[in-house]
């Protein structure tokens, strides 16, 4: 395969009969400046069509360019032209630029878009293939490729950085990193936020002699917990204190009418001290009242099993 390509390479013939070469041609001359870059309204970018080129839209990419928008008053200079051509039918097609298009769809401070109109290149004697081509030429794989780091790898960086160094998680500094870095707004409250969660996992299991106790639903020893607490007339199941939800208790009683199981047993794990904190002073009490409102007067019994929030670091390493 590698002689082959490198014998394409050395092929001029070849690669000026490619269908790709039109679109080759296109985004050098884009790269150039030789095409104007029109301003449009953010209501005129919502009529244009999409040409679907790739399989797989990353909406994360489109978060993250919506987020800039927003972090600097939606101006557009971080952003690239949007690329758009005419069909045979006179419509305004996107062929590249879906995700910025997303994005600033989605922000609320933008209230334009850049575009640069290729024209009708089926008129100029384009092929489908050809139009294909260019839509995925506009992406192409980067020659130096890099893994960023992700949001995991940033908290755990300010948690080791308070471990090991003793700086605070809310710590200024640690802003200045992570916007350094290239994390917009929203991005460094969902990892600080994380990271706070971290760390004060760390500190009550600390003070109270252990480690914070990660409950996994989907693993063995949730299931055999779930097993042991479970007979014949209850319906038993565990949930996150986090995300307790009336409409998911309302679904096991749905999904077991007609049986002869009248008590719920829901197991409450608690992912972070916080969390629990929350549970205790406002989840519990206002579920509790619902439930003692909707099912007990149906003739339904409850109980609200809290599991282990803290462990030995011995039984955490098993």
């Amino acid at each position: 395969m590698a002689h082959r390509l490198q014998a394409m390479r050395e092929d001029d013939n070849m690669l000026i009969d490619s269908p790709s070469m039109r679109g080759l041609e296109v985004i050098r001359s884009i790269n150039e400046g030789n095409y104007k870059v029109e301003i449009i309204t953010k209501d005129e970018l919502k009529t244009y069509r999409m040409k679907q080129i790739r399989y797989i839209t990353d909406p994360d990419l489109a978060r993250y360019i919506t987020d800039q928008l927003d972090d600097n008053d939606g101006n557009l200079d971080m952003t690239d032209p949007i690329i758009v051509f005419i069909d045979r039918e006179g419509n305004k097609v996107i062929i590249g630029g879906n995700h910025t298009r997303a994005g600033i769809l989605s922000s609320k401070k933008a209230t334009s878009a850049k575009v640069i109109n290729l024209g009708n290149l089926y008129d100029e004697g384009w092929t489908d293939a050809e139009v294909r081509m260019l839509g995925v030429l506009l992406n192409p794989k980067p020659k130096k490729r890099r893994n960023p780091s992700s949001n995991d790898d940033f908290v755990k960086t300010l948690v080791n950085n308070f471990e090991t160094d003793g700086i605070l998680i809310e710590d200024p500094h640690n802003l200045i990193f992570l916007m350094q870095a290239g994390c917009s707004s929203r991005e460094c409250t969902a990892i600080i936020t994380k990271a706070k969660d971290a760390v004060d996992k760390i500190n009550v299991g600390k003070m109270l002699g252990g480690v914070w106790k990660k409950w996994d639903p989907r693993s063995i020893e949730s299931q055999e917990t779930i097993d042991a607490f479970s007979d014949s007339k209850s319906i038993t199941w565990m949930m996150t204190s986090k995300l307790f939800d009336w409409r998911k208790i309302m679904d096991k009683v749905f999904a077991n009418m007609g049986s002869n199981r009248k008590n719920l047993r829901i197991l409450i794990h608690h992912p972070t001290p916080d969390a629990e904190s929350k549970w205790i002073n406002d989840v519990k009490p206002m579920h509790t009242k619902l439930l003692d409102t909707f099912l007990v007067p149906a003739g339904y019994t409850y109980e609200l099993i809290e599991l282990a929030t803290i462990i030995s670091e011995t039984e955490s390493v098993i």
